[in-house]
């Protein structure tokens, strides 16, 4: 391993210029400027460059240097026109320290540094119009990226950003006018303008700021057709664009009001652990879906065709924020249900705060009522809830049945179940009727199978899985006795039936869902009257179990409605008035309540 000088006063080992240093260069051999150099040539040697603070320049239409091996470069300046490439690599490099400057005006754009294959590693300098393959790789650290043009100048074909269709890891830099394809991690840094995102970022402690660094060199005047435009819309300081990007504990640093600070489109956002308590800064997203978990963020979002969701989370944002409990609370009736998940809720965020985190408490839960009393509707809702206070780590339900869960033979059922379960990990799974679990004497292995694999699922993913198991209250009862685990892992969710008004106010409901109109407004107040009287035989009479049941639920409700409908088309098909009469109304009910009298003969 030797030195060689390029210039300068040492008598040992020198060369009249960085090309004859090249060729007199073996590999591990170290290059040392005294000089500035116009440059052109090919790096086909694993050499270290020392620049010393000088100038190479590359004055031709082709690269500066074509690096073909491992190259170390040091303390450098390059100076390039527009139409060429300051550096093409083809193995890894490390730039230390290295600034490349553009001479304009532009005409052409060519990358001023190209990444064709390997890897890049850049530790210091500033740089624009950097660009790189697929399957390449960039690590950069204390450096920048930034525009030629500098201010509000921009280009409407994005020419003038830096293309990274590699991976890139941008730690402690200042990145701008740069768009990102492949994979990016930037790591406490700040994101100026026109940063875009195409790929997979993740993106931690970082500041938007729509303040950039001067270009290096001032812009020469462009002729009146130029290519420059100075833009006055759609500024952004991050772009997203078909991306998937993490973004957790951002800040704002100066800011203009012309400038959005995230615009977003067609994209999956998370937002983690973000505390912001500046209100200037306006966020843009549009056809996205966006999550904020554990953040409070008084910048203004401006949602648009875009589904959000809270986890502890506090946002001025252009919509109300509709929690999962306030859905809860719009649904008709459900006083006791509204009340119980509210207090278990409580009690589960209460309990993540504990320190006693040995405190078990049970999230699984009993649905326990008629068929139509909102015991699905309500499952769903419950799921939204649980990962909205962080019990669960995703808004998934998986709805299932008995007959879902058990298969044919000794064994199989229970690799099915287990099969089910994995799927629903991370979420609710609701198995309906799950009373037809229950082991009876006589009865085959199948639901002893898959009522060991449900309760061991249930212990050992208590962080990852919710089970709500439904069905009615005796049944639901003697299912908890059946087995002595059950009842402890459990909380009890009782679905009374709805009274005759709230059954009238879900009728409502349905009525003004379809633009059905009463011939007279007072016939309003006929419908809980006959709901009063249909529930009052209903109740009269047991099913085929013996239950007495129907009382009072959502089917009942719909039932009449549509034996109401069609005494009012079978009228209207003769007088043309679609309008919902008394008579509608009145023989509609006793079509309903003749149904329920068939039942007793």
């Amino acid at each position: 391993m030797k030195t060689i000088h390029v210039g300068g006063l040492n008598p040992f080992n020198r060369a009249k210029s960085l090309a004859d240093a090249l060729q007199k260069a073996n590999n591990d051999d170290t290059i040392v400027l005294h000089k500035n150099e116009i440059i052109a040539s090919n790096i086909d040697k694993n050499i270290i460059i020392k620049g010393e603070g000088h100038t190479l320049t590359v004055e031709s239409e082709h690269a500066g240097l074509t690096i073909n091996k491992p190259v170390v470069i040091e303390n450098v300046k390059f100076r390039v026109n527009t139409r060429a490439n300051a550096l093409v690599i083809k193995s890894k490099t490390i730039l230390d320290d290295v600034t490349i400057e553009l001479v304009g005006p532009i005409r052409e754009f060519y990358p001023v540094v190209f990444l064709d294959s390997g890897s890049l590693e850049i530790n210091g300098g500033r740089y624009t119009m950097l660009e790189s393959n697929q399957d390449t790789r960039i690590k950069m650290n204390d450096a920048e990226l930034y525009s030629y043009y500098g201010g509000d100048i921009h280009i409407s074909t994005g020419a003038n950003l830096s293309h990274i269709y590699g991976d890139i890891d941008i730690s402690n830099s200042i990145v701008s006018n740069a768009a990102f394809y492949g994979n990016v991690t930037i790591n406490d840094s700040k994101i100026s303008k026109f940063t875009e995102i195409h790929g997979v970022a993740d993106i931690d402690h970082c500041e938007l700021t729509a303040v950039a660094s001067e270009p290096i060199v001032k812009l020469k005047k462009e002729p009146e057709r130029g290519p420059l435009q100075k833009v006055t819309d759609n500024r952004y300081i991050l772009r997203m664009n078909h991306a998937d990007v993490r973004i957790s504990d951002y800040h704002v640093g100066e800011m203009s009001k012309e400038y959005l600070g995230i615009y977003a489109e067609e994209s999956v956002l998370s937002i983690f652990d973000t505390k912001t308590d500046v209100e200037s800064l306006t966020h843009k997203v549009k056809k996205s879906t966006i999550t904020f978990t554990d953040s409070t963020d008084k910048n203004y979002w401006d949602l648009q065709d875009t589904t959000p969701s809270f986890v502890r989370s506090q946002i001025n944002m252009n919509m109300a924020i509709k929690t999962a409990m306030d859905k809860l609370n719009e649904l008709v009736g459900l006083d006791n249900v509204k009340a119980k998940l509210k207090s278990i809720m409580n009690t589960i965020q209460i309990n993540q705060k504990s320190e006693n985190k040995n405190f078990e408490f049970a999230h699984h839960m009993i649905f326990a009522g008629e068929p139509g009393t909102g015991k699905t509707t309500v499952a769903s809702i419950t799921a939204e809830a649980l990962f909205e206070i962080g019990a669960i780590p995703e808004n998934k339900i998986t709805k299932v049945t008995v007959d879902d869960l058990i298969k044919g033979y000794v064994g199989q059922t229970a690799s099915n179940v287990r099969d089910i379960l994995d799927k629903a990990l991370g979420g609710v799974v609701f198995i309906d009727e799950a009373y037809e679990l229950n082991v009876k004497e006589g009865q085959n292995s199948f639901n002893s199978e898959a009522l060991s694999v449900i309760i061991r699922y249930m212990e050992d993913h208590r962080g990852d899985l919710v089970v709500i198991a439904a069905g009615y209250s005796k049944e639901m009862k003697e299912f908890l006795a059946s087995n002595i685990g059950l009842a402890r892992r459990f909380q009890w969710v009782e679905f009374e039936d709805y009274s005759p008004e709230e059954m009238a106010e879900i009728f409502e409901m349905i009525r003004k869902s379809y633009d059905d109109e009463y011939e007279d407004p007072n016939l309003a107040k006929v419908i809980p009257i006959l709901f009063d009287k249909l529930t009052q035989l209903n109740l009269s009479i047991p099913d085929s179990n013996g239950r007495v049941t129907n009382g009072g639920n959502g089917g009942l409700v719909r039932n009449v409605y549509q034996r109401i409908i069609e005494v009012r088309n079978n009228r209207a098909v003769v007088t043309g008035d679609t309008t919902l009469t008394k008579d509608d109304i009145e023989q509609g009910f006793k079509l309903e309540m003749q149904n329920a009298l068939n039942r007793r003969l």
